[in-house]
């Protein structure tokens, strides 16, 4: 946190997976009130974490909110409100810097990919063969986090001619200026 004051522009995010791994154990304790809507607790919350755009993220937070356990559990909406929702932009993926390219943000990355791979591929599956498995790896999987590879570059690509012509913009004026062809 004291980067947040020493390093202008400087964002700090919450791992992904530490905020998995947070948001499964307080909804896995008994006392917080959600043990029996742990899984659609988490899926609204997963939902809100993975929504890609600012509308995408209050869509899938409003539909957590209009959820009964919501509104009936006191201790869920002050945990979300005080602790969660309050800091969304660094956990959601909808407030990431555009240029916040790192694919596996958090410091256990083969476990959070197993993570990812189990929780959002993998649970509505009802075969848990081997095959099955790696078909759904194979086909969805992969081909997912490759094409998010290939957007993220292509992306990448158009800021980088982006600041080519820009430079070379510049670079043309600055000539002109110093050659006297044309006054600053």
């Amino acid at each position: 946190m004291f980067l947040l004051y020493i390093i202008a522009d400087c964002h700090v995010y919450i791992c992904d997976f530490h905020r998995e791994q947070a948001w499964e154990r307080w909804a896995g304790k008994k006392d917080n009130g959600v043990l029996m809507e742990k899984e659609t607790l988490l899926c609204h919350l997963r939902r809100a974490a993975g929504a890609e755009t600012i509308p995408k993220y209050n869509e899938a937070v409003n539909a957590l909110k209009s959820l009964t356990l919501w509104k009936e559990n006191p201790k869920l909406r002050n945990w979300l409100n005080n602790i969660w929702l309050r800091i969304c932009k660094r956990w959601a993926i909808a407030f990431r810097n555009e240029g916040f390219n790192v694919k596996v943000n958090t410091n256990n990355g083969l476990e959070r990919q197993n993570q990812v791979f189990k929780s959002n591929y993998l649970l509505g599956h009802k075969s848990k063969s081997l095959s099955a498995m790696l078909a759904v790896l194979i086909e969805q999987y992969l081909p997912d986090n490759y094409n998010r590879y290939l957007v993220n570059k292509y992306k990448q690509f158009l800021l980088f001619l982006f600041s080519k012509v820009l430079i070379v913009d510049v670079l043309t004026q600055l000539d002109k200026t110093f050659l006297g062809l044309e006054k600053s």
